[in-house]
C-alpha cells in the first residue's frame, strides 16, 4: 500500500501572533531549529522591523478598504511531515532551512520555517511526528515607501490628522517615527494569485513530497518512496459569502463555516497522525469520503425541503443549522474514536468542542474581533 506524504496549505489570519508562536521555544516545548528569509529590500529599510507585524497591518487596511464580510488573510502557512527514518539522519535545523530556502528560491517570497517533534521522550528514546511549519507572505515588499519621519497619525479613511483629533475619533491609525505607514502606496506588490490557487497546493505537494523523496535517497535510507495524498471528497465544503448573500442568512453561515473549519482540521489530523499507518489511515479515508458525501446530500435536502419562504426569509434556526453540520462531525469522530487506537482522546476532544461550540456567540465575537483588530492592533488605533 503507499506511503503518503503530509503537506498542507493553510490561511493564516494572525500572521504576527502565529510566527512568533512557531519559532518561539518559550512557548514551544520540542522547536529544534528555526529560520526566516525576509526581503533584503524590507531589512535595509527596517534592520530592526517586525516584517511579519507590518506585513499583518498592511493586508488589514488593505482588506478594510474592500469592505468584504469575511477574515483578512495575512498570511500562509504550509505544514509537511518528514518520515520517521528523518530523525536522527539528518540535522533538524539543517533540514529547515533546505525546505524554506527550496521554497523561497522557486517563488520569491519572504518565508518563515520551524522544525518540530508533536511529542519527546528522552527517557524511553521515542519521539513523534518531526515536522517543518513554513510561513510564507503572498506579496512581495517592493521598497518604494519611506519610513514615518515623525510620529503621525491618521482617520480611518487615511486622512492625515492631529493627535488631538485621534483622540476625539472612534476609530483611527497611530504611526510611530520610524515605522511603515500603511497608507503610502507602493510598499507593498499585490497578492499574488498564483499562491492563492489550487494549482499552488498541488504544486507544492508535488515539490516537497519529490524533495524528501530526493533527501532520502541521498542518505541511503532504505524507506518507500512517499506519494501525495489525494484529498478529493474528505473535507466539508464552506458556504461562499458574497456580497448578494442573503442577510437573513449570514450568522448561519459564518457559525456554519466556523464549524466546517473545526471538522477539516480533525480530518487533517487524523489523517497526519495516521501517515504511517497506511491501512488504518485508508480506512479513515474511505469514512471521511462517506460523511462528506452524506453531508452534502442532507444539506441540499434541508433547501429543497422549503426551509426558507417566498420572500427568503430564513426560518431554520440556527440551532437546527448547525446541527446539520454536527452530525457529520460526530460520525467521524465517533469512528475514530472506535476504530483508531491512540486517537481515542483526539476524537473525544473534538466532540466536546463540536457539541459546545455557541454559533451565536461565535458571530458576535467574530464581528466584535474584527472591529478590534482593526481600530487597536493591526492599525496602532486609539478610542
Amino acid at each position: 500500500m503507499a506511503r503518503h506524504s503530509y503537506v498542507r496549505v493553510r490561511k493564516l489570519h494572525d500572521a504576527s501572533g502565529f510566527t512568533d508562536y512557531i519559532s518561539n521555544d518559550s512557548r514551544q516545548e520540542h522547536l529544534l531549529g528555526q529560520a526566516q528569509y525576509v526581503d533584503a529590500k524590507y531589512l535595509d529599510m527596517f534592520p530592526n522591523g517586525d516584517y511579519w507585524k507590518d506585513l499583518a497591518k498592511y493586508n488589514q487596511l488593505a482588506h478594510a478598504k474592500t469592505g468584504n464580510d469575511g477574515e483578512c488573510v495575512e498570511a500562509r502557512e504550509i505544514v509537511f511531515a518528514y518520515p520517521e527514518e528523518f530523525y536522527g539522519a539528518f540535522d533538524p535545523n539543517e533540514l529547515n532551512e533546505h525546505m524554506c530556502q527550496l521554497f523561497m528560491s522557486k517563488y520569491k517570497v519572504s518565508v518563515l520555517g520551524a522544525i518540530h517533534l508533536s511529542e519527546k521522550n528522552e527517557e524511553e528514546g521515542t519521539f513523534r511526528n518531526l515536522h517543518t511549519h513554513l510561513v510564507f507572505s503572498e506579496r512581495k515588499f517592493t521598497g518604494d515607501i519611506k519610513p514615518a519621519k515623525r510620529n503621525i497619525w491618521r482617520d480611518e479613511a487615511g486622512r492625515l490628522i492631529t493627535q488631538q483629533q485621534a483622540e476625539e475619533l472612534k476609530k483611527s491609525y497611530f504611526i510611530p517615527k520610524g515605522s511603515i505607514d500603511p497608507f503610502q502606496k507602493g510598499g507593498w506588490t499585490s497578492k499574488d494569485n498564483h499562491l492563492k490557487s489550487r494549482d499552488f497546493t498541488n504544486e507544492i505537494k508535488e515539490l516537497f513530497t519529490e524533495e524528501i523523496n530526493k533527501l532520502a535517497e541521498e542518505a541511503g535510507l532504505n524507506i518507500q518512496p512517499l506519494e501525495v495524498f489525494n484529498p478529493n471528497g474528505i473535507y466539508l465544503p464552506t458556504t461562499k459569502i458574497g456580497k448578494n448573500s442573503n442577510p437573513d442568512l449570514m450568522d448561519n453561515i459564518r457559525a456554519g463555516n466556523e464549524l466546517v473549519r473545526m471538522h477539516n482540521e480533525f480530518v487533517d489530523g487524523v489523517i497526519y497522525e495516521t501517515q504511517f499507518q497506511p491501512v488504518r489511515q485508508r480506512e479513515f479515508i474511505e469514512k471521511a469520503q462517506e460523511v462528506t458525501k452524506e453531508f452534502k446530500q442532507e444539506k441540499k435536502r434541508v433547501f429543497s425541503e422549503g426551509n426558507y419562504d417566498p420572500n427568503l426569509k430564513w426560518t431554520f434556526r440556527m440551532d437546527g443549522w448547525l446541527n446539520l453540520y454536527r452530525s457529520s462531525s460526530n460520525k467521524l469522530s465517533n469512528w475514530v474514536k472506535e476504530n483508531v487506537s491512540g486517537l481515542h482522546g483526539m476524537a473525544i476532544r473534538f466532540l466536546e468542542d463540536i457539541n459546545h461550540f455557541d454559533g451565536q456567540l461565535f458571530v458576535k465575537s467574530l464581528k466584535n474581533g474584527l472591529n478590534e483588530a482593526l481600530n487597536h492592533s493591526r492599525g496602532h488605533g486609539r478610542d
